[in-house]
């Protein structure tokens, strides 16, 4: 993401940050010709020039030059937090300062380069592209549509009712089977209701009188599944259940 350049402050302390950032650049000039001089020539004694850095009057004319270099220096780290500040200017900007300040500056403020926001763009766009898994309403209300009509599916075939036993000798899957439709069939709820059409309620009524018959006529021990299918019961419930998902395929 670019970050706009226009920095918002007033033209006043624009004016003012365009003359600390001059200071800035007369003080780095000044002090690159001052060390190649004393490096590389012998026109200043090194002695004179020590005694010259250490007269006061030069140091009173100095202080004001230094505080406009620190507030630029500071400007700039501000800039960087706020416009740029996923670009690796500000290593530059600690350990280099005043020195690289003015480099940086004329780079984002003068030159206008764009401002380094790619992390924050990689972020974003990895928020937007992650994937939804939340369900809407209507995709809820057809997964408790689903449930019902599998629970339905269950008492169609032996093969089916049996693959709900990993347990020959369970006796407790029968009455988990039970419960798990008293756990689905709600039509006291207005939620559950507004799910199904008048005809399709009429046939689920239809199959939980028969569910509910054929628990009450059940041993208080229940059977096995392997046992149960063997019953005249099974075969009585087994045809109502088919006989009513026919018509409810049919509405």
């Amino acid at each position: 993401m670019e970050a706009n350049n226009n920095f918002s402050i007033d033209t006043k302390d624009n004016i003012f940050i365009r003359i600390c950032f001059w200071a800035n650049v007369l003080c780095l000039v000044t002090s690159l010709l001052l060390g190649a001089v004393l490096i590389f020539t012998d026109i200043i004694d090194h002695k004179d020039f020590m005694s010259f850095t250490k007269d006061s009057d030069i140091k009173l004319y100095f202080l004001p030059l230094s505080i406009c270099i620190l507030i630029h220096w500071i400007f700039c780290i501000r800039f960087w937090h706020k416009h740029d500040k996923y670009s690796k200017a500000i290593y530059a900007l600690i350990f280099l300062n005043f020195i690289y300040a003015p480099f940086y500056y004329y780079q984002v403020r003068i030159k206008q380069r764009p401002l380094k926001n790619t992390i924050a763009k990689k972020e974003e766009e990895a928020e937007e592209e992650e994937e939804d898994y939340s369900v809407t309403d209507d995709e809820f209300h057809e997964l408790n549509r689903q449930n019902i009509f599998s629970v339905l599916h269950l008492w169609t075939s032996k093969e089916v009712l049996l693959s709900c036993q990993n347990d020959e000798y369970d006796t407790q899957v029968l009455a988990a089977l039970f419960r798990h439709w008293k756990d689905s069939y709600m039509p006291e709820s207005e939620d559950f209701t507004e799910l199904f059409s008048e005809e399709e309620l009429e046939l689920l009524e239809e199959f939980n009188e028969a569910l509910e018959e054929l628990e009450a006529h059940l041993p208080e021990y229940h059977p096995t599944l392997g046992q149960f299918v063997e019953t005249v019961m099974w075969t009585d419930m087994n045809k109502t259940t088919l006989d009513i998902i026919e018509r409810l395929k049919q509405d």
